[in-house]
């Protein structure tokens, strides 16, 4: 997601999940909502599948390149392409603050 405000940026960085529902193969339809794990970075919102580029909603998220994500009882439409570079703006590795803010079984600070 780009082009949002800093209000909605906050609520996607403050919240433990990120929904996503991508459009089915009809174009007109969506999916059911998965659970994915938001990342904001430089004003644009990356999400991650436990199962990686290989899970069922990420191929078709792709495919179909469009959706809608939930954050809390927010809904947006949103246009979905795949992360420059390798797999991420991270190169494949997990956000350290992320697992931190969300994971108690982390140390803080």
């Amino acid at each position: 997601m780009s082009n949002c405000t800093q209000q909605q940026l906050d609520e996607i960085e403050s919240a433990p999940d990120l929904y996503v529902a991508p459009l089915r193969k009809d174009g007109t339809t969506y999916g059911t909502f998965t659970q994915t794990w938001p990342l904001v970075v430089d004003g644009n919102v990356y999400v991650r599948a436990a199962n990686g580029t290989d899970s069922r909603w990420y191929q078709a998220a792709i495919k179909q390149g469009a959706g809608r994500v939930r954050v809390g009882d927010q809904i947006w439409h949103v246009t979905f392409i795949p992360a420059a570079g390798e797999t991420s703006p991270l190169g494949g590795r997990d956000h350290p603050q992320r697992r931190r803010a969300h994971d108690p079984s982390l140390p803080r600070g």
